[in-house]
């Protein structure tokens, strides 16, 4: 039996085709970078909402960039991959596992090797790349779901990435998470929730690939490097329950709390069997 949502979402706004492939496209780059990390993520539809200036990403130590093809499988967004041209190099890559592979593969084995050409494709063009779980549709099936997610997080260990879970931050029973179609998630409730785990993921593993801070009796090596954008300590850790609370939305330094409330959240996302 099908499942609609209750939340709100935007009308949706009409889209350029995408001279690669055809298909509905856009992406949205950040203007100014003043000295923080840059961030690009790659999806579907979920990202019409950010692109578009719907919903804001939580603001802080790092900016975004992201390339949307709503409604496209991970064989059309290999293609966007090959010919993205990003205004600057980025710190790390959000690939959001293809959804529409549910629909666009013929058995689940396909779309993972589908993924797996995507994720190379990536992998030749950036140093640094992660897999963020798609969220939940509420018109599929969930064991079909999971059986993709199974796939896929296998595919993501196989080239040596991490793939993190959102499907628990997401409860099938809080409707208000989704639009009236089941599939998209509302602007006022779902995508505040996602934008706040992309960002979490983003800093985390960003913060995991930094240099260690030098001893006391170490003497820094005398190179000229720009001066690194302060390191900002994210929101509140909120606990996922079957109602999930509101979160923060201002990661500014001095607004948020210890590093270590990131780093609890960031151990919820990660998918371990």
């Amino acid at each position: 039996m099908s499942v609609f949502g209750t939340g709100y979402r935007h009308q949706v706004n009409s889209w350029p085709l995408s001279d690669a492939t055809g298909w509905t496209h856009k992406t949205a780059f950040p203007q100014d970078f003043a000295d923080k990390k840059f961030v690009l993520v790659i999806g579907n539809s979920h990202l019409r909402a950010i692109v578009d200036g719907y919903v804001e990403m939580p603001k802080g130590c790092l900016t975004f960039g992201f390339l949307s093809n709503p409604g496209a499988p991970a064989s059309i967004l290999k293609r966007e991959v090959e010919v993205c041209c990003p205004p600057r190099e980025p710190d790390i890559v959000c690939i959001m596992a293809p959804c529409n592979n549910l629909h666009a593969s013929r058995t689940i084995s396909e779309a993972g090797k589908d993924f797996a050409r995507l994720l190379r494709c990536a992998l030749y063009r950036w140093h640094k790349v992660y897999v963020l779980d798609f969220p939940p549709r509420l018109n599929v099936d969930e064991k079909f779901q999971e059986l993709l997610r199974q796939e896929y997080h296998q595919v993501a260990v196989q080239h040596g990435l991490r793939y993190l879970s959102v499907a628990e931050h997401f409860p099938r029973n809080v409707h208000d998470l989704w639009c009236k179609d089941g599939v998209h998630l509302s602007d006022n409730r779902g995508m505040v929730r996602l934008v706040d785990l992309m960002w979490i993921a983003s800093y985390t593993l960003l913060e995991e690939s930094a240099p260690p801070p030098l001893a006391a009796n170490e003497v820094h090596p005398k190179i000229k490097t720009r001066k690194p954008a302060k390191s900002t300590p994210p929101a509140a850790d909120t606990p996922v329950e079957e109602e999930p609370a509101p979160l923060a939305d201002n990661w500014e330094e001095g607004k948020g709390v210890k590093k270590q409330a990131a780093l609890r959240r960031y151990q919820e996302l990660l998918r371990e069997r």
